[in-house]
Parts: C-alpha cells; structure tokens; sequence
C-alpha cells in the first residue's frame, strides 16, 4: 500500500481526471462573474438614464405649455388693448396733425403781418421824406417873410424877454461891450454857433410882425447845426411850441399847429401850419419846453412862409432879399 507521503509526491505528477476537469473549469467561471456586473451596471445607468430623460421631458414639456398658455394670454390682452392702443396713436396723429396745421397758418398770418408791417413802415417813411422833401423845397421856393432887411419886426412887448447871463456885470464893471443879442436876431440868417436870441427858462414866446399881411403856410425853424449838437449845445434848443396868427386890431389868436423840434433830425427844420384862409401879419410862438436846459432856451433863426393877399403892400426889396437871404 502506499503511504500518505507517496501521494503526496505523486499528487502534483498524476491528477485524477476529476482534478483536471475541476481545474480546466476555475478559470473560465470568473469571466462570467465579471460580465454579468457589468451589465448590471449597464442596465442600471439606463434606467438611471431614462428617469432622468423623463424629468427634463416633463419639465421642458411643463415649461413650453407654461409658456404657450402665457402667449396665449398675453395675445388675448393685447388683441384687448389693441383697438384702444390705435385709437390713441390716431388720436394722437390727428393732434399732430391740427398742431401743424395751427402752426403752419399762424407762421404765415405772421408772416403776412411782418411782411405788411414793413411796408407799412416803408411808406410812412416814404411818406415822411416826401413831406420833408417838399416842405424843404417849398421853403426854399416860397419867399420868407421874416426877414429883418425887408420889413419884419419883433413885438418887444408881446415877447419875453431877454436873458442876461450871470457874467453880464463883470461887462458892466470893465466898461466891456458885450451885450445880449436881442430878440431880431431871428430875423436874420445868420445861424452861426452862438449868435441867436436866448430868453431866460424853457418858456417863452416872440411876436413876430410881418411886412404885410400873409396867409402863412409853412414855418421854419433853425438851431445850431449838429456837430455843435454833439458838443452839447442842443439843450437849449426849443423842443414843443405852438405858433398862432394874432389879429392885428382884437389881437385875436389863431391856433395855426403844435409841434415838436427834434435835434436828432437836421438843424433847419420845417412845419407845415394849417390851411386858414385868413391873412395875418402877427405871426405868435410860443415856446413850451426846452431839450433839457433849466437856465435859458436858444432859438437861431424863423422863417415864415405864405402867400401875400391882394391888398397886402409888398416891400419893394422883397424879391432881392429873399434870393441872398441864404
């Protein structure tokens, strides 16, 4: 018999049928175990898988129908508000409409009236330079009545009288000649810086009388000229009077204008009077301000200018007078 060390030594040598199946079929077990988790696994992220492609299909699906119902009545209110919404925007459109409309006729109602402004503008003063044109022109074709060397005279009585300036005693005192000029200074043509007749205030009057009777058309009175204006000379210049016609036997007055010397305009400047058919041969101004000066009022130079009467007696110097008196 063999002993239990013999088959010890033999058993690695000499296996059983049986032993070598067993040993054939080990290893070839352990594959199948493997592959059989793994596709457990497989199965497992499938389904893990699938759950979660559900969810987000719902959820998504949730979300489109969440959305289409949101659309759906977000286009009901706006089908709602939109006929109000047109309405508005017409209302509106209309609105802009009118405004420009309103606008576009009150610029060309403006437009007119500037346009017929200006020309208004532009024949007033037309009219105002014909008139100075032909007064200027009648002035000078028309003979002057007022002239010292054909006859005219001053009313000393009728007139103001003439101003004596504060250094008239220093004259007085020196034995000097330096006396006032008087009141016929304006009969003369001589309109010279200085030489006129000045009376003391803003206020005053002279009386002219004439060599004959006269319907008087046109009076003219002269300043200094304008750049004796700039020096500061003008304030003495009259500014608002009124000249009359004085009746000879009632001494009656007769209101012929007011008027105004400007001493902006040119310094010979004349005043038409109004048409009386009735002659005088006094002829009345009356002084009643001055451009600023509180001490006396200066006048150069009057003209008066008319036609004489048939009974009127003329001067026999009259017409050569008048051709030299400028």
């Amino acid at each position: 018999m063999e002993t239990r060390s013999q088959r010890r030594l033999r058993a690695p040598q000499q296996r059983t049928p049986e032993e070598h199946s067993g040993e054939e079929a080990g290893p070839s077990q352990l594959p199948r175990n493997g592959q059989s988790n793994t596709l457990q696994k497989k199965r497992l992220f499938t389904i893990l898988l699938t759950v979660v492609a559900s969810f987000i299909v719902g959820f998504s699906g949730a979300c489109v129908a969440r959305m289409g119902q949101e659309q759906q009545e977000q286009k009901v209110l706006l089908e709602q508000c939109l006929p109000e919404v047109v309405a508005a925007m017409n209302r509106l459109a209309q609105l802009r409409d009118q405004n420009a409309k309103m606008l576009q006729e009150h610029s060309e109602v403006v437009a007119l009236l500037t346009d017929e402004i200006s020309s208004l503008k532009k024949e007033l003063q037309d009219m105002r330079d014909t008139v100075s044109t032909n007064s200027f022109k009648k002035s000078k074709q028309m003979l002057d009545w007022a002239l010292k060397s054909t006859g005219a005279t001053i009313d000393l009585q009728r007139s103001s009288k003439t101003y004596a300036w504060d250094g008239m005693w220093l004259c007085r005192l020196f034995w000097l000649l330096c006396t006032p000029n008087t009141p016929d200074t304006v009969l003369q043509p001589d309109v010279s810086l200085g030489n006129c007749w000045a009376f003391q205030g803003s206020q005053g009057q002279v009386v002219i009388r004439l060599p004959a009777k006269i319907q008087a058309a046109m009076v003219t009175i002269h300043h200094t000229s304008e750049m004796d204006s700039e020096l500061g000379k003008f304030s003495s210049a009259p500014r608002d009077f009124t000249i009359s016609g004085v009746d000879e036997e009632t001494e009656a007055e007769t209101l012929l204008g007011a008027f105004t010397y400007g001493v902006q305009k040119k310094p010979m400047q004349t005043f038409p009077l109004q048409k009386i058919p009735r002659a005088f041969q006094f002829i009345k101004i009356v002084i009643q301000s001055n451009w600023g000066n509180p001490e006396y009022t200066c006048i150069y130079r009057v003209q008066v200018h008319g036609r004489g009467t048939a009974t009127s007696h003329w001067p026999e110097d009259m017409s050569s007078a008048n051709k030299n008196k400028n």
